[in-house]
């Protein structure tokens, strides 16, 4: 089933989860759960065993899958909070850089002279003491080497850090001891320059500490520093694979959780690759990256649900397969590539139980990188029955690289094909099963792989790493190359009493147990058979006497202390469902017979243990189970024994005490919101101590005065990391503690001091049990990932270191105190340190009058100061670099000037500055001014502006203008001038123009002037024409006296009023000729003008009158 969901569907199984109070669905990894804010811990445990208790544990395979899940559990237990929800942000700060900061600072700091740790060991692999299955030395995730020297190999280790070895693994070395602590789950060797190495930290196959992020080297291994890519730890984020791209030492892909990140530029920064999905995306948890040998652009991821995932963009983006999307429980899928094989890439898939029992076998597959996108991409699959991936902690597949038919897969045994993954057969044979099959290699292999361009073979597993050919047989098996590297993971470890005693064992997770002690003449540790050593002890009246313990209360006793055989011990105490996985043991203090044993209740016998019968031993009636620590502190009395011990009562986790040898018991209650994890009390004393799980700030170590019946914080300033047990050292008259924790041990010498780093010379690494020789003075410790290390147990110095001076000199200077080594570092002389040089926190450079406060530290952290005065005082100005700055001519402007520069005796060089505004325009002096704080300088520069040229016409000639009538305007040309730019002429013409004329124009800049002629030319030919065709005949009977002028409209004068010649009046009929002129040309019009007298004269009066004369009328 792919998974799509509705949401209907998710409420259904939501509600069905609820209701059956089920935390894990069928296929669902406890791990994953971390991540989850609503899961518990506790209600996790429960569930899980409850499902493991119907598991068929003859079946190997469930037996160990019941062992990776408590180990999960004794790692997270002392990590939970109290409530047993899982560490947040919150309440675990020590993420990213801060660990790192953390880790380094406590890398440095010393406790006192001499107190180096020493490495106890083992450093080469136990002898096997007739173990053919012998334990190994610890769990390896990663090997790679430089390709381009094959001796030179890195290893990655569980919980020990990097290792390197330069001739084959004859000798290996650790590498990031500063990180040792750290899982590392893939080294990346940049094949264009092998110092730069990439490292992949936390340790995915075990989940054991989640990775913190990518970390760089440039020098091989020396040091390491962290990428852009970092975690915090409550992230729980993992990085499974680390790969170049094609042809590329700068361009690297990063597998996590959720994202395929990639970098650009070497790791400085990194983004998340863009990837589609047909369903909102899970946490894939991205297991491989590989590529198209024929095609760079093409790329292929898996992931941990079965799905593949295809870029065609060289990896710019992703895309789910459309067929091989996988299902909705883990199924694991690993992929790789062979260099023989352009056509194929290879996978083997995690096989499929549920309760225990394989509902899908483990498959080896075949795909093409030409890929459809339909279920024709994968070639072919076969089953691997018998093959155990342990829900995918040891998954691994490797093609050989010069013959694609020899292929390699490995989970808990390994496998071997010759023909192309048709078929295959046992080859790391880890349980001799089937039997007189391949050989003996450590079982639960993390890494695979090919050398080179070779078929021989590394193969790093729980025991170390093995290398050899690919057809190495049963009578040619692999070599061990495992020695000197210290990588072991105690639980528990067991020292002698005896003086000078070289007498230890050690009890391991995932590797049996050690024992070192004389054998054949010699003094060796041997191999041990236990499985997961969980606890151990050695006899106080006789070392030859040993203790181990198995999973779940088991518990053997060598009465030869391994020295006959590994297998020589009596079974004194069997496995018991109420026993915690790891169930630890006592010794009675004074009684060599007598022991204790966490076996779900506290269990005594008084015998060693007898032969393992019931009447060996008595419960003490603890009212606990699943007891997980156990504390036995004897009186001077020799009788009264004091027993602590912290187990369940129901689901809840319970302290209880006993002060008469377990006849009795008192609970003790922890402070608020605590869970107690370890304690170790005083002697003849109600003071007793005790450590807290969780991340919870400032609550890790208690003090009770009154046999634990109340409780004061001592944890001062303790980092905020995980407790995992205190010890007091009962013949120290101060009370002298010693702390392990998950970033080394600590101590504090005195109730009133404070705690401190323990010690030189050790690297960052979890401590999981302490142990005191108090014959020799010397303090053991069992690191989970660096082995069994030793130190003495001498008081610390509290005494700060005294100065040589009673006052220090002041310090003078012009200018200032560049750095400390202008400074005569003062000395301190300390009681146990001898000279010390004092160190300041003052910022360099100093460049005005201060006082530094110098301190002296001593190695125990004890310091006294001491103040200096510095006193700057800088007397002499800049001088100029040059006498005399050089004159600057300009035809026109200055837009800016170079600023002259000066010489302090303190600043050094200064650059001048002017109050002078630029554009420069005319002539001036330009004063610079030379400031060093406190002094000043100045120097004159002359600027001349002398503008010489005058505009230049933009055109030759001006064109002529002509018009017939007049110019009433013209458009100004312009010039362009040096300086001036753009310059329009001007003229002193009047307009309209209504003559010919030439027109003068000036241009000028300011200074200079130039002239340009242009042509006005007038000419008017038309002439006016008259207003009316034909002007009206006049007619009159006698004269006319005028006529009305006519008019005439001109293109040019406009209205023209028509002259004649004619006389007037006019008294006979003429044609009156009018003319219209406009200055220069005329027109004519006529006019007719008629006389008719048609009317006879009218008397006057209408009778005349009779003139009557004498003589006559005259």
């Amino acid at each position: 089933m792919i998974k799509r969901f509705t949401f209907l569907l998710c409420f259904l199984i939501a509600g069905i989860s609820i209701a059956q109070n089920k935390i894990l669905e069928d296929g669902q990894s406890y791990k994953s759960k971390v991540t989850d804010p609503s899961a518990n811990f506790y209600d996790i445990v429960a569930q899980k065993r409850a499902e493991m208790a119907s598991w068929d544990m003859r079946i190997k395979a469930n037996h160990k899958a019941y062992k990776q899940f408590e180990r999960w559990a004794y790692i997270w237990r002392d990590k939970v909070n109290a409530d047993g929800s899982f560490p947040t942000t919150a309440n675990r700060p020590l993420t990213g850089a801060n660990l790192i900061n953390t880790l380094m600072a406590n890398q440095s700091q010393n406790r006192g002279p001499g107190d180096t740790w020493t490495q106890i060991g083992p450093v080469d692999k136990p002898l096997e003491n007739g173990y053919v299955g012998y334990p190994g030395k610890g769990r390896i995730n990663v090997i790679a080497e430089d390709p381009n020297n094959t001796d030179i190999m890195y290893a990655g280790s569980a919980a020990g850090g990097v290792w390197k070895t330069t001739n084959g693994g004859a000798l290996w070395l650790p590498k990031s001891d500063f990180l040792a602590g750290l899982g590392v789950t893939d080294i990346l060797v940049d094949p264009n320059n092998t110092s730069i190495i990439y490292m992949a930290t936390g340790d995915e196959d075990g989940e054991h500490i989640s990775s913190i992020g990518v970390f760089k080297s440039t020098d091989a291994g020396e040091t390491w520093n962290p990428t852009g890519l970092t975690f915090t730890l409550e992230e729980n984020e993992y990085i499974r694979d680390l790969a170049f791209a094609p042809n590329s030492s700068t361009k690297i892909f990063a597998l996590t959780n959720t994202e395929i990140k990639v970098t650009v530029n070497s790791g400085t920064s990194w983004s998340d690759v863009p990837v589609s999905y047909p369903y909102s995306p899970f946490p894939e948890k991205f297991q491989n990256i590989i590529f198209d040998p024929n095609d760079a652009m093409k790329v292929v991821v898996s992931d941990q649900f079965d799905a593949l995932y295809f870029s065609t963009d060289g990896g710019a983006n992703f895309a789910m397969h459309d067929i091989y999307q996988g299902g909705n429980s883990q199924k694991k899928l690993k992929i790789t590539s062979s260099a023989n094989d352009n056509d194929y890439f290879y996978g083997v898939s995690e096989e499929v139980r549920v309760s225990g029992v394989i509902t899908e076998e483990a498959q080896f597959r075949k795909y093409r990188y030409a890929f459809t996108n339909t279920a024709a991409d994968l070639i072919s699959t076969t089953d691997l029955t018998g093959f155990n991936t342990q829900q995918g902690y040891n998954q691994n597949i490797a093609v050989s690289p010069v013959n694609k038919m020899n292929i390699l897969v490995a989970g808990v045994n390994g496998f071997r094909s010759t023909d192309g993954g048709a078929t295959f057969t046992t080859l790391m044979n880890a349980y001799d099963t089937p039997p007189g099959v391949g050989f003996y290699v450590h079982a639960d292999h993390h890494h695979i792989s090919f050398v080179g361009n070779t078929e021989n073979v590394l193969d790093g597993h729980d025991g170390g790493i093995h290398k050899g050919p690919f057809s190495a047989t049963t009578a040619t098996p692999w070599e061990d190359i495992s020695n000197t590297l210290v990588i072991t993971q105690p639980y528990n470890i067991a020292v002698t009493q005896e003086a000078s005693g070289d007498n230890f064992m050690m009890a391991n997770q995932d590797n049996d147990g050690f024992s070192k002690i004389l054998q054949g003449g010699s003094r060796n540790w041997l191999s041990a058979v236990a499985g997961d050593g969980t606890s151990t002890a050695i006899d106080i009246g006789n070392s030859d006497i040993r203790y181990l313990g198995g999973t779940n209360g088991q518990l053997y006793r060598a009465d030869a202390g391994y020295a006959d055989g590994y297998d020589q011990a009596v079974y004194i105490l069997g496995s018991n469902t109420n026993a915690a996985f790891v169930s630890p043991m006592s010794v009675h203090p004074s009684v060599a017979s007598t022991i204790y044993a966490c076996h779900g209740d506290i269990k005594k016998s008084t015998n060693k243990g007898g032969t393992g019968i019931p009447a060996d031993w008595t419960a003490l009636g603890t009212g606990l189970t699943e007891t997980q620590f156990i504390e036995v502190v004897k009186n001077d009395d020799n009788t009264s024994i004091e027993i602590y011990t912290i187990g369940y009562v129901g689901n809840t986790l319970t302290a209880k005490r006993s002060d008469d040898d377990g006849g009795s018991w008192t609970t003790l209650t922890p402070p608020a919101g605590q869970l107690f994890n370890s304690f170790s009390s005083m002697p003849n004393s109600p003071v007793v101590y005790a450590t807290v799980s969780g991340y919870n700030a400032g609550n890790k170590v208690y003090r009770s005065g009154d046999n634990g019946a109340t409780w004061t914080n001592i944890s001062g300033s303790l980092p905020n990391i995980v407790m995992k047990k205190v010890v007091v050292n009962r013949t120290s008259a101060d009370e002298t503690l010693y702390l392990g924790t998950e970033l080394g041990p600590f101590i504090k010498n005195t109730p009133s001091s404070t705690w401190q780093k323990m010690g030189t010379g050790l690297p960052n690494v979890r401590v999981e049990d302490l142990e005191i020789n108090y014959t020799d003075n010397l303090l053991y410790i069992g690191t989970f990932g660096r082995g069994m290390w030793k130190m003495s147990t001498i008081t610390i110095d509290t005494t700060p270191p005294v100065p040589d001076l009673a006052t220090l000199p002041d310090v003078n200077s012009q200018c200032a105190i560049n750095s400390i080594a202008e400074l005569t570092i003062p000395t301190a002389t300390d009681d146990f340190s001898g000279p010390i040089n004092g160190t300041t926190t003052v910022t360099f450079p100093i460049t005005s009058s201060t006082t530094i406060t110098w301190t002296y530290t001593d190695g125990a952290g004890n310091s006294s100061t001491q103040t200096q005065n510095i006193i700057i005082n800088d007397t002499a100005a800049p001088v100029p670099d040059v006498t005399t700055l050089p004159t600057v001519t300009e035809q026109c402007i200055v837009n800016s000037l170079p600023a002259p520069s000066a010489t302090d005796n303190c600043v050094g060089a200064i650059t001048g500055t002017t109050t002078t505004s630029f554009p420069i325009t005319a002539s001036t002096t330009v004063v610079w001014t030379y400031t060093d704080g406190t002094n000043t300088s100045t120097q004159n520069q002359t600027v001349t502006i002398n503008d010489t040229t005058a505009p230049v016409p933009d055109v030759a000639t001006l064109p002529t203008v002509t018009d017939a009538c007049s110019v009433a305007s013209l458009p100004a040309p312009t010039a362009t001038d040096n300086c001036a730019g753009t310059v329009t002429g001007t003229t002193t013409i009047s307009f309209p123009i209504t003559a010919s004329t030439t027109v003068v124009w000036t241009y000028t800049d300011g200074t200079n002037t130039s002239t340009q002629n242009q042509t006005v030319t007038i000419n008017d030919t038309t002439a006016p024409v008259p207003d009316v065709t034909t002007l009206p005949t006049v007619t009159d009977a006698c004269s006319v006296a005028s006529l009305p002028a006519p008019t005439a409209t001109d293109n040019c004068a406009g209205t023209v009023t028509g002259t004649t010649t004619t006389s007037f009046p006019i008294t006979a009929s003429t044609t009156v000729v009018w003319t219209y002129t406009d200055g220069t040309n005329t027109s004519t019009q006529n006019q007719t003008v008629t006389i008719n007298d048609t009317t006879a004269p009218v008397p006057d009066v209408t009778t005349l009158p009779t003139v009557t004369e004498q003589c006559s009328v005259t």
